[in-house]
């Protein structure tokens, strides 16, 4: 994995703040937290959830993704989309950014 202080200044940093991280949704697995049990994989380590883990979700369309907490949490530091769709997980806070700097402009 990269380390985020290995940039050169001038490198773009694509990663999410911590505050963002944190407020991402998170669940401890417990059977039957997921509709589908074939579901229960990270698809970063690919390791099965286990009980009392904890999982965090990202807020993608139209279905939320879910990793154990610490792989994602590892990925967004540097790379502030979803591991699996690549949506931007701060696209929510942009699209409300956008509405309010249009109020404000009106």
């Amino acid at each position: 994995m990269l380390n985020p202080s290995s940039f050169r200044a001038d490198d773009e940093i694509r990663g999410a703040s911590k505050k963002v991280i944190d407020k991402l949704e998170t669940k401890k697995f417990t059977k039957g937290l997921l509709e589908d049990e074939n579901d229960a994989k990270c698809a970063i380590c690919l390791n099965n959830y286990e009980e009392g883990e904890e999982l965090r979700y990202l807020p993608c369309k139209p279905k939320n993704h879910h990793y154990h907490r610490d792989c994602v949490d590892d990925w967004l530091v540097l790379n502030k989309t979803c591991p699996f769709c690549k949506r931007a997980i701060d696209q929510k806070e942009v699209e409300e950014e956008d509405v309010e700097t249009n109020k404000t402009d009106v």
